[in-house]
């Protein structure tokens, strides 16, 4: 970044980015970070508060974990409302690397302001011992807030509206004597 001023009676200040002024967490892509041989984080950026997203990103299975990845069976009374594996597909390896990639499509509801995680949990399709937990982090902005700048990968698919609502959306004035 440069700044020019000039020192007379008029001040003019004239700024310029360059290229390498902004690090990669300006980056439009989904942040992928591998916490541990079991946990993989994701950071997925800004989005807004009510809205359901479609979330499509690849990862690297770490070497730990035999066999494929499947969804970690789950008490199914008890579903997480906020996150919901859609699909999950090993890619074919290439031949520059023998890393197992994986493509994964998630339902993601952002339920909330502020900083919000949900976590999917993956197994070994040889070891039920060995899991995978995948946690996607997002800041949600509340309403009035801002609107998000989308990263690739992230589709918005509806927005809920709020129960607490106070009837922004409707016309209707009420009952009239």
């Amino acid at each position: 970044m440069e700044i020019e001023s000039e020192s007379s009676n008029k001040c003019q200040k004239k700024i310029q980015f360059t290229e390498d002024t902004f690090d990669s967490q300006h980056d439009s892509k989904i942040g992928v970070k591998y916490i541990s041989d079991n946990r993989v984080d994701f950071h997925l950026g800004f989005l807004q508060v009510r809205h359901r997203y479609e979330i499509r990103c690849t990862f690297k299975c770490p070497k730990a974990i035999e066999g494929s990845l499947v969804e970690r069976n789950t008490d199914p009374l008890i579903p997480n409302p906020n996150i919901r594996l859609i699909d999950l597909k090993r890619l074919d390896k290439s031949s520059e690397s023998s890393d197992d990639i994986y493509d994964i499509c998630i339902e993601y509801f952002a339920h909330k302001e502020k900083l919000l995680k949900e976590q999917i949990s993956l197994q070994s399709s040889d070891s039920v011992s060995q899991t995978l937990s995948l946690v996607f982090n997002a800041r949600v902005l509340g309403k009035g807030k801002g609107t998000p700048s989308i990263r690739k990968g992230i589709k918005q698919i509806a927005i809920e509206m709020d129960e607490d609502d106070d009837g922004e959306a409707t016309d209707w004035t009420g009952f009239t004597n």
